[in-house]
C-alpha cells in the first residue's frame, strides 16, 4: 500500500515586467502524494548538485523496513535514510500555520531532536557506514544561517551514529541549496557561544502575501529572488 505524506509549498520567485506591466510568480515544486516518491525527488536533487562537484553518485531504493536508500560510491556503498524537518510553533497542520517568525533556538532544538531520536532508532553503527539527508518542503521551515550553526555546534559536540548529516532546501526541479551540518572543519566552534543566540528570531515571509509596488520598469525586464 503507498505511504502517502503532505508537503508543503517551495519554490523560486520571479519578477517579471514588461513595459509598464508587471507581475510576480512563485514557481512551487511538485511534490508526488506517495512518501516514496517524495525522497526519490529528493535523492534526485540530493545526487544532482553532488554531481556539479564531479562526483557521480548512484542510488538505489531499499526495501521497506531498511535504511531509505543505498549510495554506490567509488569508494564501496553507504545507507541513507532521509527526515522532513518541520518547525513546530501550535497544534495543528504545519504547512497551514502563517506564523512568519522562527526562533533559532527553539528551531535548533526541534531539529536535533528529530536527528538524535533517528540516530537512536538504529542503536549503533554498522560496517556500511550511514549517513543522513534533512530536507525540507515548505517555504516556512527555511533555516537561517544561525539555526544551521547551532545544530553543526550541538552534533560537534554530542555523539551519534552518522557519519555524514546534510541539509537540502530545493530551489527547483533541477537545483537545491545543500548544507553539510556534520562533520565540520576543525576550529569552526572555537570560541563560540550558543547562547548568545537565545531570543533570536528571523522571519520566514509568505510568498502568496506578496504584493507588487512599482513606479516603472524598463521593457523586458526579470528579475528573480
Amino acid at each position: 500500500m503507498p505511504h502517502f505524506k503532505p508537503t508543503g509549498q517551495i519554490g523560486p520567485i520571479s519578477l517579471i515586467a514588461r513595459g509598464q506591466n508587471a507581475h510576480i510568480i512563485w514557481q512551487t515544486l511538485p511534490f508526488p502524494a506517495e512518501k516514496e516518491n517524495i525522497e526519490k525527488v529528493i535523492m534526485r536533487l540530493f545526487c544532482a548538485e553532488w554531481s556539479k562537484h564531479g562526483v557521480l553518485v548512484i542510488w538505489s531504493k531499499n526495501q521497506e523496513d531498511h535504511f531509505d536508500f543505498t549510495l554506490h560510491l567509488p569508494g564501496g556503498k553507504i545507507f541513507i535514510d532521509l527526515i522532513e524537518l518541520i518547525y513546530r510553533t501550535e497544534p495543528g497542520q504545519p504547512y497551514l500555520s502563517r506564523e512568519l517568525r522562527v526562533d533559532v533556538t527553539e528551531y535548533a532544538k526541534q531539529i536535533c531532536e528529530a536527528i538524535e531520536n533517528k540516530s537512536r532508532k538504529y542503536g549503533a553503527a554498522t560496517q556500511t557506514p550511514i549517513h543522513l539527508l534533512t530536507y525540507i518542503t515548505h517555504w516556512r521551515f527555511e533555516t537561517s544561517e544561525a539555526v544551521l550553526r547551532l545544530v553543526q555546534y550541538y552534533f560537534h559536540t554530542h555523539p551519534h551514529i552518522f557519519e555524514n548529516i546534510f541539509f537540502l532546501s530545493p530551489k527547483n526541479r533541477d537545483n537545491a541549496n545543500l548544507r553539510v551540518i556534520y562533520p565540520t572543519v576543525p576550529g569552526l566552534f572555537e570560541g563560540f557561544d550558543p547562547s548568545l543566540y537565545v531570543g533570536s528570531i528571523y522571519l520566514n515571509l509568505d510568498p502568496v502575501k506578496w504584493e507588487l509596488h512599482v513606479s516603472s520598469f524598463s521593457e523586458g525586464i526579470a528579475v528573480d529572488s
